[in-house]
């Protein structure tokens, strides 16, 4: 269980860590860029890129029903998200709200399933070497 909670904790600080440094870097390096568009749209792919990121590291540190943890991951994440989608509502496009909210989940699974596809591809090689 210690480790079930440690795995869950750990991918949320890599996704919590990587999301304020890219949103930092952005809002520094891009004057305006809270207000266009597109850059809402790199942001939104971003997200689920460190999600990702958040979703192979609960799973490589939960070691076993690495999909469920990366899960559990994406449930707080969306609850999370909920949370904040009132905290800064009318402060931040609707549509980037909702977009953040969508990809939590699938891209902890995607960043858990890349774990799971990588632990198998070793299990294999060294079965066969």
């Amino acid at each position: 269980m210690g480790r079930s909670i440690l795995a869950v904790v750990a991918g949320y600080a890599v996704v919590a860590l990587a999301t304020v440094a890219t949103f930092g870097a952005v809002g520094a390096l891009v004057p305006g860029a809270f207000a266009s568009v597109p850059w809402l749209l790199a942001l939104v792919a971003a997200g689920y890129v460190t999600g990702a990121l958040g979703g192979y590291v609960t799973a490589a540190i939960a070691r076993r029903s690495e999909i469920d943890h990366a899960l559990v991951l994406g449930v707080v994440m969306a609850l999370l998200g909920v949370v904040s989608m009132v905290f800064y509502a009318g402060k931040e496009p609707l549509w980037f709200q909702v977009a953040i909210f969508l990809v939590a989940i699938p891209a902890v699974l995607t960043g858990a399933f890349l774990r799971v596809w990588r632990k198998k591809g070793a299990s294999e090689r060294t079965r066969t070497a």
